[in-house]
């Protein structure tokens, strides 16, 4: 996997899903001459961005103390905002629709649905959070085959004048066909003050061509670092997290 550089459209992160946290803050070099001028299939919010090959070198962990993936460049500029990237033919893309995109309906139907569906999940919450509202900080709709998906990162806070506290909740719900209702098939869910608590961000959906099985790309962000996630679909109603990156900051 790769990921795009934020401030290099050209730069990318070479993520080594083999690694732990350990094997990865460990390592002094990084030897990765095989994957140069390998082809790679690039993906974003809204679907394919094209396909590239890698330029990239071995080369030596960051020396500022902070635990960093190595570094690559693309080959040319891509057809399209991207944010991760496979080896080519692994897998293909899926379109997500985000609110703000929406028509006003749309997005009020969406954003509703959300909200209500993190309103009756049976998970486990801080007592404190209870009877407060749930916003929907980003919420996105894709589809695979008959089912129609949808995506919310959604909160809820508690304006604490000293130290604000955060709920953050990343929801998959979907339905089989248009007549019947929307169900949750994951939520993951945390708390804590404002500067601490994990942020979630969908990154692309893609589906994967060997297993048959759409997955988001998530990020996990904590005010130091983060790692990115596959949160796949193994069975009709049922999303897990099938495999975490190795964990980099400072």
């Amino acid at each position: 996997m790769i990921l795009s550089a934020a401030a290099d459209p050209l730069g990318a992160a070479v993520v080594l899903p083999q690694e732990s946290d350990s094997t990865l803050a460990g390592m002094r070099t990084f030897q990765l001459d095989s994957l140069s001028n390998a082809s790679v299939d690039l993906f974003g919010p809204a679907g394919s961005a094209g396909q590239v090959n890698l330029k990239i070198n071995s080369q030596r962990p960051a020396s500022t103390g902070c635990v960093t993936w190595p570094v690559a460049q693309l080959s040319s500029r891509p057809s399209a905002p991207w944010r991760v990237g496979f080896v080519k033919g692994k897998a293909t893309a899926m379109e997500l629709d985000s609110i703000e995109g929406m028509s006003p309906a749309d997005s009020t139907l969406v954003t509703a649905e959300l909200a209500r569906i993190a309103s009756i999940a049976d998970v486990k919450s801080d007592p404190a959070f209870q009877g407060l509202p749930f916003i929907v900080q980003r919420g996105y709709r894709t589809s695979f085959g008959k089912t129609s998906i949808l995506i919310g990162n959604i909160v809820r806070k508690i304006n604490e004048e000293a130290a604000p506290r955060v709920e953050s909740l990343l929801l998959v719900a979907e339905k089989s066909n248009e007549s019947s209702n929307y169900v949750n098939a994951f939520l993951s869910r945390t708390s804590g003050t404002e500067d601490d608590v994990r942020t979630n961000a969908v990154v692309a959906a893609v589906h994967f061509v060997h297993t048959n099985r759409p997955a988001l790309v998530v990020s996990f962000e904590y005010d130091d670092g983060g790692q990115v996630a596959l949160l796949e679909r193994v069975a009709d109603h049922d999303w897990r997290i099938t495999w975490k990156s190795a964990y980099t900051g400072c």
